[in-house]
């Protein structure tokens, strides 16, 4: 028995000691532990851009206002019938040009003549009869309030005759002023009532314009102020205008005022209904800050912004602009002279970011 216990014994033992030699030559050839992946890594590298730069300058610009309009004759008319009747002739149509005073139209005038005839007539029995009770006062045959009857019956008879020429004479339809017919509303051998429009008349040797200016630039305009005008449908030619009139109120809805702009055309090219753009000179602005335009970058909201640089890093601006000219921006605030400023601004770009000057354009 004790025999078997020592066999057994023997047998732990050696497989007890081939195992430790299996473990010591396995760990003899395993690699060495990998680094942790939470190790903590190095500093990172800032993204940077490459810049431009500009100096922001002060500098006084002229105060410009442009606006644009619609040309408008200076008069025009609906020239209409001052009495009933048939019309029998028509002299002028659309497109003719008239003097003051020329007949565009004949109403039929034999009834108007007839009444005119009379009238007269009547007026003249009146003064014969004014004269004889004159004679016949001065002997004492008639009582004053007799001779005072006949004076007023000579001057209504008068009065009546007078309005009787003048029916007459309005059988003619005039012209008011030169001008040129632009609308004719009516046909021989139609029967016409007094009032009915008969034709629209323009005088298009002047002409208005009227431009809606910022409420801001109301105290500058001035009656008398030159005026550059452009036409779309003139594009070679620029024509001179005059302020004539300055609206004294603003409009509340788009706190402008209305300025009428008097424009001389005595060659007649201009035309009525022509769309127009005004250029206004103000005087000059005192020195702002003016940028190029690149500088400027617009986002949703009607906000405007610059990126200004700061040593190795720029900075983002919110600028309130005045006007823009001739390329440039000018500011009202937001930026101050000889503030660095990216221009133009490159397609990424934050606040913060860092930038690499590649030229300084002073």
């Amino acid at each position: 028995m004790r025999r078997w216990y020592y066999v057994i014994g023997a047998f732990l033992s050696s497989v007890a000691l081939v195992s430790g030699v299996r473990f010591v030559a396995q760990s003899a050839r395993s690699p060495a532990p990998k680094a942790s992946s939470s190790a903590p890594a190095g500093p990172t590298a800032r993204p940077t851009v490459n810049v431009t730069v500009v100096s922001a300058r002060l500098q006084a610009w002229p105060r410009i206002v442009e606006a644009v309009g619609t040309v408008a004759a200076w008069e025009q008319t609906e020239v209409a019938a001052q009495v009933d009747g048939p019309v029998t002739e028509v002299r002028k149509d659309v497109g003719d040009a008239v003097r003051a005073g020329e007949v565009l139209a004949k109403i039929d005038e034999r009834e108007y003549e007839l009444r005119y005839r009379q009238a007269e007539a009547d007026a003249e029995q009146a003064v014969r009869d004014l004269e004889r009770a004159e004679q016949m006062a001065r002997q004492g045959l008639v009582p004053p309030q007799q001779l005072e009857t006949a004076r007023v019956r000579a001057q209504v008879a008068r009065a009546n005759a007078d309005m009787a020429r003048k029916k007459y004479e309005d059988t003619s339809v005039r012209a008011p002023y030169a001008g040129e017919v632009i609308q004719r509303l009516v046909s021989p051998g139609e029967y016409v009532r007094t009032g009915q429009p008969l034709f629209v008349l323009v005088d298009a040797r002047r002409l208005r314009l009227k431009l809606p200016v910022p409420e801001m630039d109301y105290a500058r305009i001035q009656p008398g102020q030159v005026v550059e005008v452009r036409l779309d449908a003139l594009p070679d030619r620029t024509v001179t205008g005059r302020v004539y009139r300055v609206t004294p109120a603003v409009d509340p809805s788009s706190r402008t005022v209305l300025v009428e702009v008097l424009i001389e055309n005595p060659d007649g090219q201009v035309r009525p209904g022509m769309f127009a753009r005004a250029r206004l000179k103000l005087g000059t602005e005192a020195p702002m800050v003016t940028l190029p335009a690149s500088a400027l970058q617009a986002v949703p909201g009607g906000v405007q912004k610059v990126y200004v640089v700061e040593g190795d890093t720029v900075r983002e601006r919110r600028v309130e602009v005045a006007f823009y000219v001739e390329g440039q921006v000018v500011l009202r605030s937001g930026v101050r002279p000889g503030e660095r400023v990216v221009a133009p601004i490159p397609p990424t770009i934050w606040d913060g970011m860092a930038v690499r000057e590649v030229d300084n354009q002073k």
